[in-house]
């Protein structure tokens, strides 16, 4: 006979389950945010001093992202203590003995963690791109910066760059073609000091190869002067397509509800977003790999009322997460390279974990 499990133990079960998962996550950023900071240490080490307050607040804004990437530990440790308190209290072996099968206590569970995973990429994760945005200006100016700046909007692409002299070049193009190097409809602003542009050149197209920009035709406007065809012109750069593409922001400082229009606007551009793409595909997917990491924690913490051996257990789940994680990269890189198709490189290790977890289960149950 099904028992159907009654709200108000519905209720307790969830409320131990995240009191644990809120636990373990704030022991494990603890960690990990002294950790950020003793790296942080050793890195400005040899640089000019450096506040304290100011690596404090560098490791602060890391911290999101720390809390994101270790969401699924935090998960399956909380769970796996979970369920061992409940068989420590024999509160699990009254709910079993009350013909509540693994199903029924497993859901408020289930319902709690798909949650976490909505929370994670609708609040924590927008959050977070920020954070880490703004960490990675302050790393970026503590190396000492770069002289070349590159962004892309919705007019196309954007990049700064100077000259032998030290002054700046604003350029700009509508699209790029990434077979040839080819941009269409340029314009480089020049620069006499600073934010003063005196003058500009436009071109309906140019190449960028061998460490130059190469306009074939197109039109210098200076003040006070009528258009002038400009003939041919080469302007040396140190960039390169490949490098250009490699500047963009990283998928994790990019807000959960951008990526899309980030998308579109990089393929707009001419520029893959295959990034972009397997990160926003991988996000989806995080609240039913939490679903299956509560599955598989689930199976291992049943074990060791019978057998004996919390030791193992907590090794095991250790173990698992690392493992996890390495399938996670494995599969993404697989898809990075066209390897295997997005789609199934986002949503591989939640789907595995969703299987090996039921299955387990299922084996425990009725086996």
């Amino acid at each position: 006979m099904r028992i159907k499990i009654a709200p108000t133990l519905s209720l307790y079960l969830a409320r131990q389950f995240l009191t644990q998962v809120l636990m373990a996550l704030g022991v494990l950023s603890f960690i990990s945010f002294i950790f950020e900071i003793v790296e942080l240490l050793r890195k400005t080490s040899k640089m000019a001093a450096i506040p304290f307050s100011g690596i404090v607040e560098m490791a602060a804004l890391r911290l999101p992202q720390s809390v994101q990437q270790l969401m699924i530990f935090a998960i399956l440790f909380a769970a796996m203590h979970c369920f061992f308190r409940l068989t420590r209290n024999q509160e699990l072996v009254i709910v079993r003995t009350a013909g509540v099968s693994v199903w029924g206590f497993l859901w408020p569970m289930m319902v709690s963690v798909l949650l976490l995973g909505i929370i994670k990429i609708t609040i924590i994760n927008p959050i977070s791109a920020v954070m880490l945005a703004r960490y990675e200006q302050l790393d970026s100016s503590l190396a000492g910066g770069s002289g070349s700046a590159i962004n892309i909007a919705g007019s196309g692409l954007w990049l700064r760059q100077q000259d032998a002299t030290g002054r700046d070049i604003i350029i700009h193009a509508r699209s790029v073609n990434r077979e040839d190097g080819r941009l269409a409809d340029l314009t480089l602003f020049f620069s006499s000091g600073p934010d003063q542009f005196d003058r500009r050149i436009d071109a309906s197209q140019a190449t960028l190869a061998d460490g130059a920009w190469h306009i074939p035709q197109g039109f210098i406007n200076e003040p006070g002067l009528p258009a002038q065809p400009s003939g041919e012109v080469t302007i040396p750069t140190d960039l390169s397509l490949g490098r250009i593409e490699e500047s963009f922001a990283e998928p994790e400082t990019i807000s959960f509800w951008q990526i899309p229009g980030f998308i579109q606007m990089m393929e707009a551009t001419g520029f893959a977003a295959t990034r972009l793409r397997l990160h926003f595909l991988s996000l989806l997917s995080q609240p039913f790999l939490f679903a299956g990491v509560l599955l598989l924690a689930t199976a291992m913490s049943l074990r060791p009322s019978r057998e004996g051996g919390a030791g193992k257990m907590a090794a095991g789940g250790t173990l698992l997460g690392f493992l996890l994680y390495f399938i996670n990269d494995v599969v993404q890189a697989l898809g990075m390279h066209d390897n295997l198709p997005l789609f199934l490189a986002a949503w591989a290790p939640a789907g595995l974990a969703l299987l090996l977890g039921s299955a387990a289960l299922l084996h425990l149950e009725d086996g």
